[in-house]
């Protein structure tokens, strides 16, 4: 068993990340912990950063990766479901010292599953991510159930696609938004394909207006965003640097493509309404 190991820390108090290679003691095992030999690990440092704003103290030396696949090399004395030597994919709680930016993290019991031998590492860490977010958003926070219609924005997006599919798995009218032609591509290549694909390259006050006619003026049961913008004033716009994002809805047309009692699962971490 090693004893110390080698684990990728990041710095995010400047604008910049900052990447640090540092030796760490492997801590010991709680009753409900499992210790994983790292085989793969997907890291988002925007991601990385906002979550340690909300979730620690400190923005320096921060453990990096949540989302992990590896193989379990011990496992504490209330584990039962798992055994040493399985193949897991998971999340590392911010809760551990050690994440999946290292030789071996640490992850309770309960946010580990085995992986699918059919499924690599890799693909494991990448997807498991953007899937929980998608389940979580259409089963838990948009309450979708068949014969609903659902907007996902920027549904070619690995997110998003997910959450198209899982809508679409629970029977709903699923609309979606694209920014290029390699996007709309991947949407009408879906099996299903989606009910429509909306442009959004230059301009975004056409999604309101596209909704309403896909739905006969009735409007959409839930949307799931990919974030919006929120400013409309000139001045507001360059302080938040919104002015770049003309591809992306503001929260004005979001509201209007609403039904009545629509559902709004919003993913804009600083949302004012």
């Amino acid at each position: 068993m090693l004893l110390t190991m080698q684990t990728l820390r990041g710095n995010f108090i400047g604008p910049d990340a900052v990447l640090t290679n540092e030796e760490h003691g492997v801590p010991d095992l709680g009753p409900n912990d499992v210790l994983i030999k790292v085989k793969a690990c997907a890291v988002n440092l925007e991601e990385e950063r906002r979550y340690q704003q909300l979730l620690t103290s400190s923005l320096k030396s921060c453990a990096l990766g949540r989302d992990v696949a590896g193989d379990i090399v011990k496992i504490g004395s209330q584990v039962e479901s798992l055994q040493e030597g399985m193949a897991v994919v998971g999340f590392v709680s911010f809760d551990f010292e050690l994440a999946g930016c290292g030789e071996m993290c640490i992850c309770n019991q309960f946010d580990v599953v085995e992986k699918p031998s059919s499924v690599s590492y890799e693909l494991a860490a990448a997807s498991i991510g953007a899937g929980l977010s998608a389940y979580t958003a259409v089963h838990y926070q948009g309450h979708v159930t068949a014969g609903d219609t659902v907007l996902v924005l920027e549904g070619a997006t690995p997110r998003g696609s997910f959450t198209v599919q899982v809508a679409q798995a629970w029977g709903a009218k699923v609309l979606s938004t694209y920014k290029t032609q390699g996007e709309k591509q991947i949407l009408e290549s879906m099996k299903p394909p989606v009910a429509q694909a909306i442009e959004l390259t230059q301009r975004t006050n056409i999604l309101a207006s596209s909704v309403q006619e896909e739905t006969g003026g009735v409007g959409v049961d839930c949307i799931i965003d990919n974030g919006v913008r929120l400013f409309t004033n000139e001045e507001d716009k360059d302080m938040m640097e919104e002015r770049a994002l003309r591809s992306v809805p503001h929260k004005q047309d979001i509201i209007g493509s609403l039904g009545f009692s629509g559902k709004w699962v919003s993913s804009q971490p600083n949302l004012q309404m």
